[in-house]
């Protein structure tokens, strides 16, 4: 399986399938080993573009080089030039575990692409390192990672590969999104160089101006640009459903955590993916409150307000979040809509931050500083989860009133129930 459907689509599997391009081949016997000489040849044969290194790349390389790479090839056991049937000493058996741990980190920073561990050794040893290493988080029913004996895959590299792929159903999904990513960044850039060689700098010129970070600005434009020429995916994971299910079955609680896991994902980016000089609404706070209680704040105070300049601190517009313990949760939840109850005077975000489901309430609005609170940031709600609280908010607080009702009516109508305490206004924001 592929993930790609048609005659057209089954033809182009048989060469590369969902790995065209560039493959960095990490081995240092290509002079004398027949495996990997096997394996490289196949590769150019199915109109791949092998780049061999015969060791790793330095500690000090930049690993933004392999931005483009399809696919890697690692030797877990490279020697150093040892003639074949000289025994490795065990130190430098642990020297190289180590340096290849450190190297699958480091890519893992810069390149979310699949690795094929390739080795002559028992593949067990290599997942037991893999496992062994909390960077790695190596779990190989679940990880880009793919360890096999050399001898099993030879010139069938392309179909051992895309077999796996086939598999893994976020490699199908990076795979097919990729393609139609790169075809709408070279259809923006053929479209915009056209008008004129000097367009990025005609909006850079304009941010300027405007006094607002302009590579921030440009970066947003291009984003946006981007997405617009995008095409709708031609993906089907369907066949996947049923794996998803018998996961399910088999460890509830496990599925239910890294449900929790993907809905965040959704909803925020963390802190560390953050630009820390720069303020945006959907920014949440996290405090502690009276009696320990965490709270959070959320930013809505439009984006071309919040825009850090040089060292202006500009006002943050905060609404204040409660979480939802379990049993409040529960009678929320609308199974027909599928989604959670909410009264008129909040919004409600579901597993929003570490599991958590937060309530946002519009009685009160806080006005901070930015400096005041980006110690505490935990994190950026993104569209349309902020979008609509922010739409929200604005309809509280604009909403109409309408007289009260004569207490002789209300007495009459309900003569044994005292009357119910009017809340106090909304504390709107001044500045």
């Amino acid at each position: 399986m592929t993930g790609q459907t048609g005659q057209a689509a089954a033809a182009v599997v048989v060469e590369q399938g969902w790995f065209k391009g560039m493959a960095v081949v990490i081995d240092d016997g290509l002079a004398t080993e027949r495996d990997i000489q096997q394996i490289v040849t196949a590769i150019r044969d199915g109109g791949g573009h092998p780049v061999i290194l015969e060791q790793l790349p330095a500690e000090t390389a930049d690993l933004a080089n392999f931005a483009n790479a399809a696919f890697f090839i690692m030797d877990w056991n490279l020697t150093g030039g040892l003639e074949p049937g000289i025994r490795v000493p065990d130190t430098l058996k642990e020297e190289n575990v180590r340096a290849n741990l450190a190297f699958l980190n480091r890519l893992s920073q810069h390149r979310h692409a699949p690795v094929f561990i390739f080795t002559n050794d028992d593949p067990e040893v290599v997942i037991a390192a893999l496992q062994d290493d909390p960077g790695l988080r190596y779990r190989p029913e679940e990880s880009h990672i793919l360890v096999k004996r050399k001898s099993e895959v030879g010139t069938d590299v392309y179909r051992v590969l895309n077999d796996w792929a086939g598999q893994v159903p976020s490699v199908i999904a990076l795979k097919t999104w990729e393609r139609n990513l790169f075809d709408a960044i070279n259809a923006l850039f053929v479209d915009f160089h056209n008008r004129s060689r000097h367009w990025p700098v005609m909006f850079w010129e304009a941010a300027k101006t405007d006094k607002i970070p302009p590579g921030e600005e440009l970066g947003r434009l291009l984003t946006r640009l981007v997405t617009s020429r995008m095409r709708p995916l031609e993906i089907d994971l369907s066949p996947f459903e049923a794996a998803m299910r018998t996961d399910q079955a088999a460890n509830a609680e496990a599925y239910h955590q890294s449900l929790m896991r993907v809905l965040e994902g959704e909803r925020i980016v963390l802190n560390e993916r953050l630009d820390e000089q720069s303020a945006a609404p959907g920014d949440f706070f996290e405090e502690t409150g009276a009696e320990g209680v965490t709270i959070y704040w959320l930013n809505i105070r439009a984006e071309c307000d919040c825009i850090v300049r040089g060292k202006n601190n500009p006002n943050l517009y905060l609404l204040k979040g409660k979480i939802l313990d379990a049993d409040e949760l529960k009678t929320r939840v609308n199974k027909q809509f599928g989604n959670l109850v909410e009264k008129d005077n909040e919004a409600v975000v579901f597993a929003m931050y570490e599991g958590k489901t937060i309530a946002f309430g519009f009685r009160d609005l806080l006005v901070d500083k930015w400096r005041n609170r980006r110690a505490a940031r935990k994190g950026r709600l993104l569209a349309p989860f902020v979008s609509r609280i922010i739409q929200r908010y604005a309809a509280y607080s604009q909403r109409p009133g309408l007289p009260r009702l004569p207490p002789a009516l209300l007495d009459q109508l309900k003569p044994d129930e005292d009357p119910v305490a009017v809340p106090e206004a909304c504390n709107l924001p001044t500045e």
